[in-house]
């Protein structure tokens, strides 16, 4: 009975070292490894995150998809739900596939390709100011989106001959042109 004893007293007693050898070799995680304060991560992921707004603004390349919609003359605030509609920068030319709104009732989709002209983007204070027009059957449309740096929000307003459509939302890059993830397999 004794020698079972001191048998389970030194096999805990070898758990226990491992336990405790192991937990202690325990890394912190990657991202607080760095020898920063929380205070200098916050203000580090700010700059990436303005930095990452910068460069799909300055790039021409990005695509707004819009969570609300608005008729600004005659019109009410309604979300936009649907994944599919976006406003395409690429380049010199857009792709729009978006919402609008006729009379407060009929809400269609638009759904064309057409070059840009006048392109102009500045920034003041945080905010980018980008602003273009471009052709949708024979008509010119005068385009501003306006993109905070600090916050990602964005909006878009759309002036056409008929009506002006103002979108809020997010400016993003391409998700149709990133790889795919593949799902877990169990």
């Amino acid at each position: 009975m004794t020698r079972r004893l001191l048998a389970v007293a030194m096999f805990v007693s070898c758990i226990a070292t491992l336990s405790a050898s192991t937990l202690s070799q325990r890394r912190p995680r990657a991202d607080y490894d760095d020898g920063l304060s929380a205070k200098e991560r916050r203000e580090m992921r700010a700059a990436e995150f303005t930095a990452n707004i910068d460069s799909l603004i300055g790039s021409r390349d990005y695509v707004f998809y819009p969570i609300t919609m608005q008729n600004v003359t005659r019109g009410d605030t309604r979300y936009v739900l649907a994944y599919y509609l976006f406003f395409r920068m690429q380049n010199d030319s857009v792709a729009v596939h978006l919402p609008f709104e006729f009379n407060n009732f009929v809400i269609y989709t638009e759904n064309f390709d057409s070059p840009v002209e006048g392109y102009a983007a500045t920034l003041n204070d945080g905010l980018w100011r980008v602003t273009y027009s471009v052709e949708n059957e024979g008509e010119k449309w005068v385009v501003e989106l306006l993109v905070s740096n600090v916050t990602g929000q964005a909006q878009l307003a759309i002036a056409t001959p008929d009506a002006t459509m103002r979108y809020v939302g997010t400016v993003e890059p391409d998700r149709s042109r990133q790889p795919k993830r593949k799902r877990n397999s169990r």
